[in-house]
């Protein structure tokens, strides 16, 4: 599913997967930085919007929830 930049992430915070590279994201709406952790791994980093990995999640990637980003883990 592709995933517009522009309205997409103005009204809240989103949580994206991208599954080949097993990368969460969260996108914090209100101080507009991205931020990325691996899967099974509770470390979080931040990153520049234009992050490669982060436009492959809009593009080809998936929208999930903040449970699942805190957990690292698609499955519940």
């Amino acid at each position: 599913m592709t995933m517009e930049k522009g309205n997409f992430f103005q009204d809240r915070d989103r949580y994206l997967f991208e599954p080949f590279e097993e990368a969460f994201f969260h996108w914090d709406h209100r101080r507009r930085t991205v931020h990325m952790k691996f899967a099974g791994t509770d470390v979080e980093v931040e990153v520049p919007h234009d992050h490669r990995i982060f436009n492959d999640a809009i593009l080809s990637g998936r929208e999930v929830d903040q449970a699942a980003y805190a957990r690292g883990s698609t499955h519940g």
